[in-house]
């Protein structure tokens, strides 16, 4: 018989985990918790019928973890830790979490979201925002979350861009439980109703050993995948400005949705069009 792993056998799993945020923002049944955290952080009241979820949690995924060895572990694990995207009437909200401190950030953050933005087409474009958490200081200010004030993401751009820094203390009050809610799974009496669903929601003690046991998987692949993302982001990167020159648009909407220069966009669509030159000739 197996036995499920008791708390001091093993770190408390809180939302700072990719298995625990996807369960978090989009376990059906549970989307009042969803906007509450569009509320808090968007600014915006959506009704909860309103909200779809691309690739919602689904906890009987999890005892499927110890059958078909590596292969279905790895099939799991990209299908949970996939970007966590909430579409409402005013945007496709993008959530990344990045529990370590990674270099170029905001070209990771633009690329997630530009990922997003640049599969919609130029006809039937739609904002996109996203909101990537991080656990240690990406900013040399005490701003603790951002969005939409950095260099090419002005409050009125399609492509709005979103930090919460988990490491410092945000003014918002609401905030400041969402922080203790990734931190530690718990939030104080005086919280709202959709924050203390969320803690029964991340109660350590009525997971599955499934939903644990894919938990630590997640938390070792995310430390292995660290070392090595930042190239993979850049190449894709400039695959996506690729695709979205091809598809016409202008090479400033480009610089807008990848975060490249001007002068970077340009020497691409020259790349691109000679490219197709020496093909056609």
């Amino acid at each position: 018989m197996e036995t499920k792993p008791t708390t001091d056998q093993r770190h408390r799993l809180t939302p700072t985990n990719d298995m625990m945020l996807r369960k978090l923002l989009t376990t059906e049944g549970h989307l009042t918790i969803t906007k509450g955290f569009i509320k808090d952080f968007y600014g915006v009241d959506v009704d909860v019928k309103d909200i779809k979820v691309e690739n919602p949690y689904i906890a009987d995924i999890c005892p499927q973890v110890r059958m078909g060895g590596n292969a279905m572990q790895t099939m799991l694990m990209h299908q949970v830790i996939r970007d966590i995207v909430l579409i409402t009437p005013m945007a496709d909200i993008v959530v990344e979490l990045n529990p370590k401190l990674i270099g170029s950030h905001t070209r990771r953050a633009r690329y997630y979201a530009s990922e997003r933005f640049s599969r919609q087409g130029d006809g039937d474009a739609h904002n996109v925002w996203s909101l990537d958490m991080t656990g240690e200081p990406l900013f040399e200010d005490d701003k603790a979350f951002r969005m939409g004030d950095l260099d090419n993401s002005s409050a009125d751009a399609p492509l709005r861009l979103g930090f919460f820094e988990l490491s410092k203390e945000p003014t918002e009050q609401h905030q400041r439980y969402w922080k203790q809610l990734f931190l530690t799974g718990q939030v104080p009496p005086e919280a709202p109703d959709y924050l203390h669903e969320a803690e029964k929601l991340m109660d350590n003690s009525k997971l599955t050993i499934q939903e644990i046991g894919l938990a630590n998987l997640l938390a070792k692949a995310q430390a292995d995948q660290d070392t090595m993302i930042e190239e993979a982001v850049l190449d894709a990167t400039i695959m996506h400005a690729l695709a979205a020159l091809s598809m016409g648009l202008s090479a400033a909407r480009v610089v807008q949705i990848t975060g490249l220069s001007l002068e970077a966009v340009s020497k691409l669509d020259q790349h691109r069009r000679g490219s197709r030159a020496h093909k056609s000739s």
